[in-house]
């Protein structure tokens, strides 16, 4: 275990570097705290600290480096294309939407129908989601997005100008108190925060301040493996729910589950 002149040296030394500047500093003592506490050396400690953030940052989905998707997506601002056609770009730009087959329409009614409406929606970790609300043409809803990586907070705004969702900076893990909404819904997080640290998704959705929250699984890998994991998952979080006295129900669209958590009325 590292002392805690030790870890803080760590946090600073990981948040002062280029790879992880931009991610919350909450999220970065957080994963370096668990990591002093299982490991004895600072050596293994930053080892492991470093994989967890390469995985909650996840550069990876993006099909290039984030300041070639920035410069790209700019450009065709700075061309005059229309908000819905840099919208879909964006889109294509990073794998959890690109996989996706039904349009935007259909996957945010299939999230409305689930949670019974909603006056505003906050998307949690919401990456590219920004990027999907002016694709929308249903029944209109305020969006919120949150993330904690400042990339993705502050893209929207370079890209769409005055058309740009409101993205916060903001670590749920950390705060979740933060999100107080009609609505709220974690796309294919969940599973992620529970691998980081079990108990973490459930955190996450129990601290939100809202109505209800509708969570998003991938039922298949990238590689198109089934993800045996999900239905724990699952069960897990329709269990705790039934525990609080919330109530739970399920749908699906293209290849993800969705589970409605209903807290019942805010106020």
């Amino acid at each position: 275990m590292l002392s805690s002149d030790e870890q803080t040296a760590l946090v600073a030394r990981i948040s002062a570097g280029p790879k992880y500047r931009t991610v919350h500093g909450a999220t970065v003592t957080d994963v370096v705290a668990h990591a002093a506490a299982n490991h004895g050396t600072t050596k293994a400690a930053e080892k492991w600290a470093r994989e967890v953030l390469h995985q909650i940052k996840a550069d990876y989905l993006l099909n290039a480096k984030p300041s070639r998707v920035e410069a790209q997506l700019v450009r065709r601002a700075a061309a005059g294309e229309s908000v819905a056609t840099r919208c879909r770009a964006a889109l294509e730009l990073h794998r959890s939407w690109s996989e996706r087959t039904a349009s935007v329409d259909d996957y945010y009614q299939a999230i409305l129908d689930l949670a019974d409406g909603a006056d505003e929606v906050a998307d949690v970790a919401c990456a590219m989601g920004p990027f999907s609300v002016p694709l929308f043409t249903g029944d209109p809803f305020r969006y919120r997005g949150f993330d904690l990586n400042t990339f993705y907070v502050e893209l929207p705004a370079k890209v769409l100008g005055a058309a740009a969702p409101p993205v916060e900076h903001v670590d749920v893990v950390a705060e979740p108190e933060r999100v107080v909404t009609d609505v709220a819904v974690l796309m294919k997080t969940y599973h992620c925060l529970e691998n980081r640290q079990t108990g973490l998704g459930w955190k996450v959705v129990a601290g939100i301040d809202a109505r209800c929250v509708v969570v998003s699984f991938p039922q298949t890998s990238f590689g198109g493996r089934p993800l045996r994991t999900v239905e724990r998952h699952m069960v897990e979080l329709e269990r705790n729910a039934r525990g609080q006295r919330w109530t739970s129900c399920r749908s699906t669209i293209d290849d993800e589950a969705l589970v409605a958590v209903h807290k019942g009325r805010r106020g």
